[in-house]
């Protein structure tokens, strides 16, 4: 509770120092932790101003095997989604993806692959780039095409059982070929 406290103090300083027209936070019902807390966060602050800049989501996971269509963008309501060409910035967005080390090195002897290989990373940065402009007052729900608690389910499936899942069958792997 005092690290989101603190959260919420930096970021209403650098918004109202700043006073952006855009904010951007991670999707709502983001399969990371971080993402969400940041989410609610930015929410947090945005709530408090009297005017807000525009909230953008992003999608940083968007694809999840529990919905249908295995695509989190396929679940919210048509024609609110904003998608952009990456095409221009493609290869700077190859670059700050290339940051995350923890995400593009085998960081345990038992991995047989990083969490984001080339070919996921040429992917992502050959597919458009996606937003859902949000008001930071709506419910959760708001955007979202049929069952929301069935996306906050499948995210939340996603976030307790996909690392720990994949993490178990690659030390596996591991230990039967040694």
């Amino acid at each position: 509770m005092v690290q989101r406290a603190r959260l919420v103090a930096k970021l209403q300083e650098v918004i109202s120092r700043l006073r952006p027209e855009f904010v951007f936070a991670p999707f709502r019902y983001d399969v990371h932790p971080d993402h969400v807390a940041l989410n609610q966060a930015i929410r947090t602050v945005l709530r408090r101003l009297p005017s807000p800049p525009v909230l953008l989501e992003y999608f940083v996971y968007h694809r999840l095997r529990f919905i249908p269509g295995g695509d989190v963008r396929l679940a919210l309501e048509p024609g609110r989604l904003l998608e952009l060409d990456a095409g221009p910035v493609a290869a700077v967005k190859r670059a700050a993806l290339d940051c995350y080390v923890s995400q593009t090195s085998l960081d345990y002897p038992w991995q047989d692959r990083p969490i984001l290989t080339k070919e996921s990373l040429r992917q992502r940065c050959a597919e458009p780039e996606c937003f859902l402009p949000t008001d930071p007052w709506a419910p959760l729900a708001e955007g979202i095409a049929g069952n929301p608690r069935r996306l906050w389910l499948a995210t939340f499936a996603m976030r307790l059982g996909k690392r720990p899942k994949d993490r178990a069958f690659a030390l596996v792997r591991w230990m039967l070929g040694r």
